[in-house]
């Protein structure tokens, strides 16, 4: 099964050692991340100047090779809801 990347909020007042309300942030599959969609995924909120999340992440179709990180390749997807997602290169 894929694994995908998450997004939790801060409890308030936790000092940033709470995080709750975990959900999956699902983006398309792509040729490159059948395997592991996004490892090391990191949303920037660009809203303020074009209403677009962007989310850059590295994806595999393997966990052999380099001590079984696999063939890791770049993303990028970008979205103004953090629930309909839209690769790099992907026409509106």
């Amino acid at each position: 099964m894929p694994q995908t990347p998450h997004l939790y909020e801060l409890q308030p007042g936790s000092g940033w050692l709470r995080w709750v309300n975990g959900r999956a942030l699902e983006f398309p599959e792509q040729q490159f991340n059948k395997d592991f969609r996004a490892n090391a995924a990191a949303i920037y909120d660009w809203r303020d100047h074009d209403g677009y999340f962007y989310i850059i992440y590295a994806g595999c179709n393997e966990r052999k090779t380099f001590a079984r990180r696999g063939w890791n390749r770049l993303g990028l997807a970008r979205s103004k809801d953090l629930i309909h997602w839209r690769v790099a290169g992907q026409m509106e």
